[in-house]
């Protein structure tokens, strides 16, 4: 019976998972989205997440970069009820996720620099 515990011991602590040093953040998180506040309109559950915002978290995560893709096509869904200025709306939200890559928090720059 001793030997079975020990050999369960040593079974246990070699599939302990591996420390965060061994297992690096990725350089790039491929597919994120910013929520403008117009956002709320659609889903009033979410928060409000600007580029400042998804800055702050990728560093938490330790996270160099991401491409950022916007949710305007929300406004098209056809699971949803149809939205009235669509267009308009689509547009706007296009326009709100570039302009957050003009702004302070140096996004927008060349993978290389």
């Amino acid at each position: 019976m001793n030997r079975f515990l020990i050999a369960l011991a040593l079974l246990w602590l070699t599939a302990a998972p591996a420390s965060a040093q061994d297992n690096p953040a990725p350089a790039v998180d491929h597919h994120q989205h910013l929520f403008s506040p117009a956002t709320r309109a659609l889903s009033p559950t979410l928060k409000d997440v600007s580029a400042d915002d998804l800055i702050a978290f990728l560093d938490d995560a330790g996270i160099r970069r991401a491409t950022v893709l916007s949710i305007a096509y929300q406004y098209a869904n056809p699971n949803r009820p149809v939205v009235e200025g669509e267009y308009e709306k689509v547009k706007a939200e296009n326009d709100w996720t570039s302009a957050q890559r003009d702004g302070p928090h140096q996004c927008g720059k060349p993978f290389d620099e």
